[in-house]
């Protein structure tokens, strides 16, 4: 996904930052049935710097852990979220979005507008910060999604290009570069 073969020279040594983000004891209700649980107290700690990403087979509660921390989880939701050591309750994905969290989906086609260009899909988490009295900054939105082009090596003629049209590797650093243009 990073486009090329680094030598052990070019990687760099980092150390993690305090805790961003921890949940702890973190119990997630099935959406139709409130005795049936999905999650059972999980706990989990990511670091600045760290990117925390959850596996496990299918039904092992992973994206149940994910939607519940997002805020995105329809049924009943228990435990501890803290960002920066502080508790917040985040009871929808706007909440987490102001918050500066952002949700990768399992399936990238779940989350990008394959039928609409590389510009829009990494744009669409920040609007807000383009958009002022109303109106579409479009400049403002071409330099930052150029950027995350280039700094992702996103490989596209152009940030015009249709997000269908490119490879899957490169449809999933579009769906990184919207989160990292909105934060």
């Amino acid at each position: 996904m990073i486009g090329g073969v680094r030598s052990a020279a070019a990687l760099v040594e980092q150390r993690p930052g305090a805790v961003a983000l921890a949940a702890t004891d973190l119990t997630v209700a099935d959406a139709t049935d409130a005795m049936r649980l999905r999650v059972d107290r999980v706990s989990l700690q990511a670091a600045h710097g760290e990117i925390l990403g959850l596996f496990g087979l299918l039904g092992a509660g992973c994206i149940e852990t994910a939607l519940a921390i997002y805020g995105a989880w329809p049924g009943r939701v228990s435990g501890r979220i803290a960002l920066d050591g502080r508790d917040v309750a985040i009871a929808n994905p706007a909440q987490a979005g102001a918050l500066g969290m952002g949700l990768m989906a399992q399936d990238r086609r779940d989350c990008l507008l394959l039928e609409h260009s590389v510009l829009d899909n990494a744009l669409l988490a920040s609007l807000g910060a383009i958009t002022h009295r109303g109106f579409l900054d479009v400049g403002a939105g071409q330099r930052r999604a150029q950027d995350f082009v280039r700094r992702l090596d996103i490989k596209t003629p152009s940030v015009e290009t249709l997000v269908g049209t490119l490879s899957g590797p490169n449809q999933q650093k579009v769906q990184v570069a919207g989160w990292l243009v909105a934060v």
